[in-house]
């Protein structure tokens, strides 16, 4: 403590009684495990330090030597408060900053002449702690004079944690009634609502007593305001409109708010803003380029009156510091072993990229034309639709795209005029979209409510061309031929279609990625127009199951782990696949992937003579065969004869394809050509059967099947 003494107080220094009572603090502070604790229960009032310094010295200590340590104490706790006491954050550490550092409630008599309760102070704790939060984080705090604050970033940011402190807050100070809603989305039961989040600040700081908690909501006793809980969805339908009848809603948090749909946000907004001192939070990762909250309040030429009244704070797990360091080191192991997840999952950056998806977004960007519309330039124009699932409103969206195609054969998207309607709404749409662009036809999809769609169209007018089309595979099946098309250079798009690409984004082997009920319903339209356009139908375009994109030729040096031979009986014809395996890291795990080097086809009859140069070094063979092929000629020491259960072709490949997409399977330049004639030209209607194929196909299913099979 001496390094804090300047000339001017010189005069209070006394060697020998600040070297005990140092001595002291060091004792006290190896006691107590955090700093508050020492403080609070030590007191560290004046009459402390004067208790401290005459019981360790023994003498009379005067009143200006007491002050002078007391004042210089209180600066050292105040200097601490950042860099060390909320390390290890307490409710304790709080009442301690409140009292001691901030002055709140040091005595009953101040509280009574100040006019200071209980709850006040407790308000002012609450308020202290998301001051301090923001504080360490080196961001700025919530804006009480903002409309609309945005809180978005990555996993253990720390954003709802300080919201609930907000609302809790902004709860007990209103000055009469009033609703505050929690909200999101979807949600589809209380249990998946911030509910209980609430619960445990209350507990925490102690304002139970304050509170009338039921199973639905959290109403305020002394001035009852109350807390509810909505998905907003539902609550947004015309049937229900429980969001639009909310009485008095001064402050709205969405949380999860990447999901928030336009009709909601179009709802939220007029409700909330019907009293003077409303505000609404938004707390999200935004998981995609583009969404509609971000579309709505960030889009390139924001009106400046939106500007000055939106905050938007960006906050991240590194930036939280009361994150534990098994959690730090947690989320710096994804950044080191898998960048790509860390980036959206920690770092909140938006996904442009999902496993398996039929585009990335560097594909899509490249379909962007960027070319004024020219009717001259198009032999045909149409109009394609997918309808919502639901005529209520609050539903998916109806797709409604317009497509042409060139003199030159390329099909070009348009517009996109997709969007929330109901049935009468959709009709006048797609109608007026039909005349505007001088389409020749609409295309709709009539096993989703065919009858009622095209009843629904024909009402606004007769005088327009109908043409039917039947949906008989998955969406990802189907949306592969125009995935390959697009690559092919064969479609593209006039300008940016942002929604539209944020749904191209989603479609993966697995299934659409979107949120929870979405359906891309503008996508589904978009492929149905490209299918008319250029007489497709399911499933039969060149590449529909296997890109040669997926097929990554090896850059890289590996360590194969050994030589294997694949071979295949096919009656007449016995197929060799000649391959390494070898090994990647993948986050913490290290997964295993393939190397084709070689393939081969030889006759039955005189595969083991031929095949023996060939298959020299190979340390051991797998066969799928059902008799026994004899290769005693070959000088392999290890032949595995394995009988795997019989599919379709059809079944093979769409087993192994999530494999093959997602670069399990390296190939040999060499072999390009083979792969390319016998892999990426399978077509499921035409190719019934196929011997290197299969072969392929059966070592994938053998290889990540595993145990079922063997």
């Amino acid at each position: 403590m001496s390094s804090i003494i300047n000339q001017k107080d010189k005069k209070y220094y006394v060697p020998d009684i600040i070297k005990k009572f140092k001595a002291y603090v060091d004792k006290k502070h190896n006691t107590y495990p955090t700093l508050e604790r020492l403080y609070l229960e030590n007191g560290w009032t004046k009459q402390t330090i004067r208790n401290i310094m005459q019981n360790e010295t023994g003498k009379e200590i005067n009143e200006n030597t007491i002050t002078y340590w007391y004042l210089k104490l209180k600066e050292k706790q105040r200097q601490g408060i950042l860099e060390k006491l909320y390390i290890n954050k307490s409710v304790q550490g709080l009442i301690f900053l409140a009292k001691y550092c901030h002055g709140i409630g040091i005595n009953k008599e101040e509280e009574t002449n100040n006019g200071i309760t209980e709850l006040d102070f407790k308000i002012e704790l609450l308020k202290h702690d998301i001051q301090t939060f923001f504080t360490l984080a080196r961001k700025e705090n919530i804006d009480t004079a903002k409309k609309f604050i945005h809180l978005e970033g990555g996993r253990s940011g720390g954003k709802s944690e300080q919201v609930a402190r907000y609302v809790i807050a902004k709860a007990l100070e209103r000055q009469g009634q009033g609703t505050i809603l929690c909200g999101r989305e979807v949600q589809k039961s209380i249990k998946t609502s911030v509910k209980l989040l609430l619960e445990r600040i209350i507990k925490q700081y102690g304002l139970s007593n304050y509170f009338h908690i039921t199973n639905e909501e959290i109403l305020v006793k002394h001035n009852d305001v109350r807390i509810i809980f909505m998905g907003l969805k539902e609550a947004s339908a015309d049937n229900s409109d429980t969001l639009k009848s909310t009485d008095v809603l001064f402050l709205a948090w969405i949380e999860e708010a990447q999901s928030i749909s336009e009709l909601t946000l179009d709802k939220l907004i007029p409700t909330v803003a019907r009293v003077d001192d409303y505000q609404i939070i938004f707390t999200y990762n935004r998981h995609r380029q583009t969404t509609v909250i971000y579309d709505y309040f960030f889009q390139e030429h924001l009106p400046r009156e939106r500007q000055e009244l939106l905050q938007h704070i960006h906050i991240n797990y590194y930036d939280n510091k009361f994150n534990s360091p098994e959690l730090l080191a947690l989320a710096e192991l994804d950044k080191a072993t898998n960048l790509k997840k860390w980036k959206y999952i920690w770092n909140g950056e938006p996904q442009t990229e999902f496993e398996g998806a039929l585009w990335t977004y560097e594909e899509i960007k490249d379909l962007n034309l960027n070319i004024a519309y020219d009717k001259d330039n198009y032999v045909r124009r149409i109009v394609a639709t997918d309808p919502a699932t639901s005529s209520k409103d609050f539903n998916n969206e109806y797709g409604i795209t317009v497509l042409g195609i060139t003199h030159e054969g390329y099909v070009h998207l348009i517009a996109d005029e997709s969007g929330h309607y109901t049935a009468s709404e959709y009709a006048k749409k797609i109608i007026k979209t039909y005349f505007t662009y001088e389409c020749e036809a609409i295309v709709y999809e009539e096993n989703q409510g065919g009858d009622h769609v095209a009843n629904t169209i024909l009402s606004e007018s007769k005088s327009v061309r109908l043409i039917p089309v039947r949906a008989t595979q998955s969406k990802y099946l189907r949306a592969l031929p125009v995935a390959n098309l697009c690559s092919q250079g064969r479609v593209y798009f006039l300008h940016s279609f942002a929604k539209l690409e944020n749904q191209m984004l989603l479609l993966t082997i697995q299934g659409y990625q979107g949120e929870q009920g979405e359906s891309p319903d503008r996508l589904d339209s978009f492929v149905w127009g490209v299918y008319e356009l250029l007489g497709l139908k399911d499933a039969n375009s060149i590449d529909v199951y296997f890109k040669r994109a997926w097929f990554k030729t090896i850059d890289f040096d590996y360590t194969p782990k050994n030589k294997v031979v694949y071979y295949s009986y096919k009656g007449s014809k016995t197929v060799f696949i000649r391959l390494d395996y070898f090994y990647i890291r993948e986050g913490i795990n290290y997964t295993q992937h393939i190397l084709i080097k070689d393939i081969k086809v030889f006759d039955t009859n005189e595969a083991g003579e031929k095949s023996k140069e060939y298959l020299d070094g190979a340390v051991s063979a797998i066969a799928f065969d059902n008799e026994n092929i004899d290769l005693s000629s070959i000088g392999i020491n290890q032949i595995d004869r394995i009988e795997i259960e019989k599919k379709k072709l059809i079944e093979y490949a769409t087993y192994s394809m999530p494999y093959i997409q997602n670069s399990f399977i390296y190939i040999d330049k060499r072999i390009e050509n083979v792969i390319i004639d016998n892999v990426c030209q399978y077509i499921p209607e035409e190719v019934k059967e196929n011997h290197i194929l299969e072969t392929i196909l059966e070592l994938v299913y053998y290889e990540y099947e595993g145990e079922n099979i063997k």
